[in-house]
């Protein structure tokens, strides 16, 4: 569902106890993020957001050694795509022509830069050619990280590039080593196992809680884009 369409219905679903299994982004504001993760932590509903690379063994093994090194100064994420300069199936997709790649792909750096550089305070943005986003993110602690995000690269000019830098060197996540839907079947698998721990079962690291932590990373991005500014991560949309 598109992030507003999903939000809504994510609402109302909470609101009736269910378990969640959300795409991301969750919302397209931290207003509607919060009230999903609020509801489902009221009604003890398990949730599940699907960053697909975090589904990945691979992936899971990098980012606990990686957080585990500690000492990281920074990290850097270039994901240059062409989904909407290409007829791919994404090409026709309205929301994202209209928010681009930061929220589209923008999610998917988040979700491995967060775990690793932890917290983000504060965003600057600036927009370049093909609706490319260049995005500096100041971590808790100092860390600073640096994406360039785009969906409509030219074929030729697409590029995925990322990197954590540091006290151990430099280091960049493997290939995740599985399908797109391999990783959905592993998320599926977490809620369930979630929802039949019950209330008390601890949070899933991608729950909802992660979910609007990256919608707040977003929601500041795209106000400094608007103002051009440097935006708080907790002030955004307040």
């Amino acid at each position: 569902l598109p992030p507003d369409v999903q939000a809504e219905a994510a609402l109302r679903a909470a609101r009736a106890g269910r378990h969640l299994l959300l795409d991301k982004p969750v919302a397209f504001t931290t207003e509607e993020s919060g009230a999903i993760a609020e509801e489902a932590r009221r009604r003890k509903a398990a949730s599940v957001v699907f960053f697909t690379m975090r589904f990945s063994p691979r992936i899971q093994r990098f980012l606990r050694e990686t957080a585990g090194a500690g000492g990281w100064d920074g990290a850097q994420a270039t994901i240059l795509g062409s989904a909407l300069s290409t007829d791919s199936p994404y090409a026709d997709s309205p929301w994202r022509r209209e928010r681009g790649g930061l929220w589209d792909i923008g999610p998917h750096a988040l979700s491995l830069l967060l775990p690793v550089m932890g917290p983000v305070e504060e965003a600057t943005a600036v927009a370049g050619p093909r609706k490319t986003t260049h995005l500096l993110l100041g971590h808790r602690g100092g860390g600073v990280s640096s994406l360039a995000l785009t969906l409509e690269a030219p074929p030729a000019g697409s590029c995925r590039e990322f990197f954590f830098h540091g006290e151990s060197g430099v280091v960049s996540p493997p290939d995740a080593g599985q399908d797109p839907v391999t990783a959905f079947a592993a998320a599926i698998d977490r809620l369930v196992a979630a929802a039949e721990k019950g209330g008390d079962a601890p949070a899933d690291p991608c729950g909802i809680g992660f979910g609007h932590e990256v919608v707040a990373v977003l929601e500041a991005a795209a106000l400094a884009l608007e103002r051009g500014a440097t935006v708080p991560v907790a002030a955004a949309g307040g």
